[in-house]
């Protein structure tokens, strides 16, 4: 197909309708890869917790309080027996036997209820006993003195008057390799950035954070600081107990920020952590602004290639339908309905524009102007040496040099020559009073000769160059027109326009 037969509009209205769909889909297919990239490492990184986590407990026979190697306490917290005798002995036989530094249990109140005296130890020593943990006073131990990169995990203990029964408390210690994002489950507690702890207690479902800044500075005996869920400086709120949620709290100068989000498993949506969530989207908005710029360019390019098909179209049209008539009395009105039909409509009052290069818009309508022109006659071009500059309105000028081809056309059905040649000269005297302020008398001339067998009138409003049309436009652009009758079987038409400066500010 050729090109200017190619549906340019509809391929414009496609393109505007595409591109940015296309564009937007590639967007969403790379967001969907970040996202799914994540989730892989996520998983990736749970399967590595559990595996660290097995071994460390495995290696520090740090388990699970089973309540039935303590029966005395589990019938205590039962509530069938009140007699406290002989739990305290029972605790100090658990943790020697499974090598704990101490044990302590405290109800669902967080009253604590019993303590062995090697935590009570660890409460007066500050841990110096054990450099591995830390005591609160209150109601936690916990490992300390990692640095970020340690791959650290706690434990959980659950209190539970039977084994079928729901616990009666719980207790989740603090659990994290550094820099990592886990989410919170149940009984795992928050990761924090700074080395410092963040911890959860869940109990019945519902979620409360415990924040000690640092555990090891805390005196012994010392309340821990505590903050509900509900409070804004955990982003997550109270759901953190109810759904499943990324956290990552991190504690810069005493100001709480978050890099987190809520899990939502029916979008698929997880979370990136702050740097990477930031270069992520700045490759979305790069993205995007390629798509904006690709398709206006896209567009323009389109709209440029309608715009050359219309008017190459419209000028074989004008062609095809001047080969099909006769020359004859008709010719004269037919010739003015198809160039009305067929030309763009243009006000008849100039437009203000900047210098036109006048050669250079001559060559620019040579194809039109021939195929305008027919087989039959010659058209030659005779730009003149550089630019030659004149301020014209250059479609109006355009349709005034196609009026003339055409009717070089009409007038020389049987063939001929057709020149338009441009150069810099002085005026005619007769002429110089159209234009008052052309400094040394000198303008733009614009030769338009016809030679050949036909009828070549000369005076203006009859013959071929006396098209009022003609003499309209050019008085309209600020020239001047004189038609003469030049040597043999010719006519030669002399338009005039004012020089205009400086050359190199024409338009081409």
């Amino acid at each position: 197909m050729a090109p200017e037969r190619l549906p340019w509009k509809a391929l414009m209205i496609l393109a505007a309708v595409a591109v940015p769909v296309a564009c937007g889909y590639f967007i969403h297919l790379r967001y969907l890869e970040t996202w799914r990239d994540w989730e892989a490492r996520l998983s990736s990184e749970a399967d590595d917790r559990e595996r660290v986590a097995s071994q460390w407990v495995s290696e520090r026979r740090l388990e699970t309080l089973a309540l039935a190697q303590i029966p005395k306490l589990r019938a205590f917290l039962a509530g069938g027996v009140r007699d406290r005798s002989g739990i305290a002995a029972e605790l100090e036989a658990v943790a020697s036997s499974r090598q704990y530094a101490g044990i302590c249990l405290w109800d669902k109140e967080e009253r604590l209820s019993f303590a062995t005296r090697g935590a009570e130890r660890l409460c007066e020593d500050g841990g110096k006993s054990h450099p591995e943990l830390a005591w609160d006073g209150r109601l936690r131990i916990f490992l300390r003195g990692f640095k970020p990169g340690d791959s650290l995990w706690g434990f959980s203990t659950e209190v539970r008057a039977d084994p079928k029964e729901a616990p009666v408390g719980r207790y989740c210690a603090w659990i994290s390799p550094m820099r990592t994002l886990f989410p919170l489950l149940q009984n795992e507690p928050t990761p924090t950035e700074t080395g410092e702890f963040a911890l959860v207690q869940l109990d019945g479902g519902k979620g409360e954070a415990v924040y000690l800044s640092p555990v090891r500075h805390l005196p012994a005996g010392a309340a821990v600081p505590r903050r509900p869920l509900s409070d804004p400086r955990f982003a997550a709120g109270a759901s953190l107990g109810r759904q499943k949620s990324f956290g990552a709290f991190t504690d810069y100068r005493g100001v709480w920020t978050l890099a987190a989000a809520r899990w939502m498993p029916s979008t698929g949506w997880g979370i990136l952590r702050q740097v990477e969530l930031t270069e992520a989207f700045s490759g979305f908005a790069a993205a995007a602004a390629a798509t904006v710029v690709f398709g206006a360019i896209l567009l323009a390019a389109l709209a440029a290639g309608w715009q050359a098909a219309r008017h190459r179209r419209r000028s074989e049209e004008l062609s095809v339908a001047l080969d099909r008539m006769e020359p004859g009395e008709d010719f004269q009105a037919a010739l003015d309905h198809l160039l009305q039909v067929l030309l763009d409509p243009v006000s008849p009052e100039p437009l203000p524009t900047p210098p036109v290069d006048l050669s250079a818009a001559l060559q620019g309508l040579s194809g039109t102007l021939r195929r305008l022109a027919g087989g039959a006659v010659r058209v030659t071009i005779e730009p003149g040496a550089g630019p030659i500059p004149v301020r014209v309105d250059p479609r109006r000028l355009a349709q005034a040099l196609l009026v003339l081809a055409v009717k070089a056309r009409g007038s020389m059905p049987e063939g001929g020559d057709l020149t338009f040649s441009v150069e810099t000269g002085p005026l005619p005297e007769e002429l110089r009073s159209a234009f008052p302020e052309a400094d040394g008398r000198t303008a733009v001339h614009l030769r338009v000769s016809l030679s050949g067998a036909g009828d070549h009138g000369g005076h203006e409003g009859g013959g071929p160059f006396g098209e009022p049309f003609v003499y309209d436009i050019v008085r309209q652009l600020g020239g001047a027109i004189q038609a003469e009758r030049g040597a043999g079987a010719g006519t030669d038409l002399h338009i005039y326009f004012p020089v205009d400066s400086p050359p190199e500010g024409c338009l081409t």
